[in-house]
């Protein structure tokens, strides 16, 4: 919850014997709908004065064109930078920009193939009928970037739902061909999908409140920002990425995932638990095995240690029979 009314209530009474104090209210104009904006709007008064300005305007040696070029976000850009509160109060939290160039290029690979060395983990978001029941299979790298690995959506209708226990036996099938027996889902759908689990998966509950929801989220933000995550090349991924929506109210900030042309924005909690639990460092892979030289280091092994051997004996002297090593030959 925004305590920033009850703030303000506390601190004013602080100032009563303190003829000479001052309080500044300085911020961006987040929403027309916070205590700010309710400050900014009784205008003067004989407890306040008033001042506003774009940035470019408050400091000159910043120009309108350098900030649309640090933000192409327009609905950011012009709550942070013109100063324009925003009515709606509700923006997306990931831009077109940052989602695009993180996209897998489709020639290379569409899933990823499975790699030994690797710590993968998966996340899904079930559904039966309207919107999608969606997999995505994570992992990271040992150059530390984060990568969407496979991803997975079945659609029911409501005339034609989804039978979550089929559903169950093909999610099975792709986790095995990533080493996977266990699957994260949260825990709106969990007690109705353990009594349906085949044998050999495990259901794994993460709770999924709104307090998770804005630090995994957010997450995925700073990685992409980062460019330390690598999204699959499905359409569908990045589309719901975008659905990821931040809604500022009188309580405070939440977050959610809107609904756009039939969708839930399926895809974005499976991405964001998946990519929350990729946390482990793949191990580099070994290089190609060479039978010949695996054999030439071996001779080159026993050769040094008949050497020194032979160093020993002209140095001490041969050792008594009981401390001879012994050979297999």
């Amino acid at each position: 919850a925004n305590p920033a009314d009850q703030v303000l209530k506390s601190v004013r009474p602080t100032m009563q014997t303190q003829p000479n104090a001052r309080m500044v209210l300085s911020s961006s104009p987040m929403s027309t709908m916070d205590a700010h904006y309710d400050a900014y709007e009784l205008g003067e008064t004989a407890l306040q004065i008033t001042a506003q300005a774009a940035t470019w305007e408050a400091n000159p040696t910043v120009s309108e064109a350098d900030t649309r070029r640090d933000e192409p976000d327009e609905a950011t850009w012009a709550r942070e930078y013109a100063a324009v509160p925003q009515a709606e109060a509700e923006t997306s939290l990931l831009t077109n920009l940052i989602t695009e160039r993180a996209r897998r290029t489709i020639p290379m690979h569409w899933d990823l193939p499975f790699i030994q060395g690797h710590r993968y983990v998966a996340a899904m978001d079930p559904a039966t009928r309207g919107h999608a029941w969606t997999l995505v299979v994570a992992t990271k790298g040992p150059d530390g970037i984060r990568r969407v690995a496979l991803a997975r959506e079945w659609r029911g209708t409501p005339s034609h739902p989804l039978s979550p226990k089929a559903i169950m036996v093909e999610v099975k099938a792709h986790l095995a061909a990533y080493g996977l027996r266990a699957v994260v889902t949260d825990q709106a759908a969990i007690d109705y999908l353990r009594d349906l689990v085949p044998a050999g998966l495990i259901l794994h509950e993460a709770p999924w409140t709104q307090a998770e929801i804005q630090r995994c989220c957010k997450h995925v933000l700073t990685l992409l920002q980062d460019e330390q995550l690598e999204l699959h090349p499905d359409p569908m991924v990045k589309s719901d990425l975008l659905g990821i929506r931040q809604q500022f109210t009188r309580a405070g900030m939440r977050m959610y995932f809107a609904e756009v042309k039939g969708r839930h924005s399926d895809y974005a909690p499976a991405v964001a638990l998946a990519v929350e639990d990729a946390r482990f460092l793949a191990k580099e892979p070994d290089g190609p095995t060479d039978v010949a030289a695996l054999a030439t280091r071996a001779k080159n092994t026993f050769l040094e240690g008949r050497r020194k051997e032979r160093e020993q004996r002209e140095k001490f002297g041969r050792l008594p029979a009981t401390h001879e090593k012994r050979r297999g030959y």
